[in-house]
């Protein structure tokens, strides 16, 4: 029984490879490409989330230690989140090396709906306002700033 299941199991593996080998050949090594630039942007989501939890760490030890008043955390998260997607879209337009204002997007845009939704699920609100849209915006907009730089810079 169990070398049936390992039979199968292989088979499968390999009808997957023979797929896989078969789309590299046809799109003339292009699926690799895809498969290493999801790879990339999800580095760098991971790499512009980390960043801004080491700012905002940053940022609460010195509300905490300081007397700076507490009405610049709209700005600093703002700030914060706009230097962390820039960032992160320049490590993957720097890796892809093409397309850097779309893969720049990207990034903000998925950076600013994981933002979006860990706030929602932290503050129970579910609401699209303003105030989220505007940011999304910057996200976008800065994601694509970084893509270009990371393109156009060595």
């Amino acid at each position: 029984m169990k070398k049936q299941i390992n039979k199968i199991i292989l088979q499968k593996y390999e009808a997957s490879l023979k797929r896989l080998a078969f789309a590299y050949i046809k799109t003339g090594g292009k699926s690799m490409d895809i498969l290493n630039n999801y790879k990339v942007l999800l580095k760098s989501i991971i790499l512009a989330m980390i960043i801004s939890l080491i700012l905002l760490f940053i940022l609460s030890v010195v509300l905490a230690v300081t007397s700076v008043k507490e009405n610049i955390m709209s700005f600093a998260i703002i700030f914060i989140s706009a230097i962390s997607i820039l960032v992160g879209a320049f490590f993957s337009a720097n890796k892809i090396k093409e397309k850097g204002i779309i893969y720049g997007a990207i990034i903000g845009l998925l950076y600013m709906i994981i933002l979006y939704f860990i706030s929602s699920v932290v503050n129970w609100n579910f609401s699209l306002t303003l105030e989220a849209i505007i940011m999304t915006i910057i996200g976008i907009v800065g994601g694509a700033i970084g893509g270009i730089l990371g393109v156009n810079l060595k």
